[in-house]
């Protein structure tokens, strides 16, 4: 009777601790090494991660990478700030698909910036999709909505500017396609008369007097 007594209190101190589910550390050196070398680093104050008691459907901890802003976060404007922090967690994404933590499946949940102003907060995609707004104090944006409402016009202005240039290079092209027509044949293939031979060249010139009706 006090043997089974005791393997029952040993049966129930196993469960017991099997049951205790004690957060993993996050190994965040890496992603560290990211966030000093993105266009977020000049704003870090401090870097730390938060981890749930809780895995997730997919058995996974899903970790809260925590930045805590300098005064100088502030001097940005919430467009400024969502590209800032949009880039540098994409970069973290990419480079490291999957988080480290000692011993236990992790996956992102949530990248935060703290700052005097506000809490920022991008909720992480899934499987490397692209991230899409960002919660300002509770409040969701949409990427349109923040250029909208929060862009100055030196951002609209080196946006238009972005795009002029690409209209006005695609552009360029056309017109050079177009002024250099000479180096087409009359099959309309490329061939610059300087990489055609001697017999191509009199060739051309036989099938151009030709379809002008010379030489028949």
């Amino acid at each position: 009777m006090l043997k089974k007594l005791m393997f029952l209190v040993f049966s129930l101190g196993l469960l017991l601790t099997g049951c205790s589910s004690t957060p993993p550390k996050v190994e965040g050196e890496n992603i560290e090494s990211l966030l000093n070398d993105s266009e977020l680093s000049d704003y870090i104050e401090k870097i730390s991660y938060e981890v749930p008691e809780k895995r997730n459907e997919d058995k996974e901890y899903e970790i809260t990478i925590l930045i805590n802003a300098n005064s100088d976060f502030d001097n940005m404007n919430l467009y400024e700030k969502y590209h800032v922090m949009k880039s540098a967690i994409e970069k973290i994404a990419a480079e490291i698909p999957i988080p480290k933590c000692e011993g236990s499946a992790c996956d992102y949940g949530h990248f935060i910036v703290k700052s005097s102003q506000n809490k920022l907060d991008i909720d992480v995609p899934k499987y490397g999709g692209p991230v899409d707004g960002y919660t300002v104090d509770g409040e969701f944006y949409y990427p349109s909505q923040l250029y909208k409402l929060f862009a100055s016009e030196e951002n609209k202005k080196a946006l238009e500017d972005d795009v002029d240039s690409v209209t006005s290079d695609s552009d360029s092209d056309e017109d050079s396609n177009l002024n250099n027509s000479a180096d087409y044949n009359s099959n309309g293939e490329y061939k610059p008369v300087e990489d055609m031979t001697q017999e191509e060249i009199k060739q051309e010139l036989e099938e151009m007097l030709r379809s002008n009706g010379i030489g028949k």
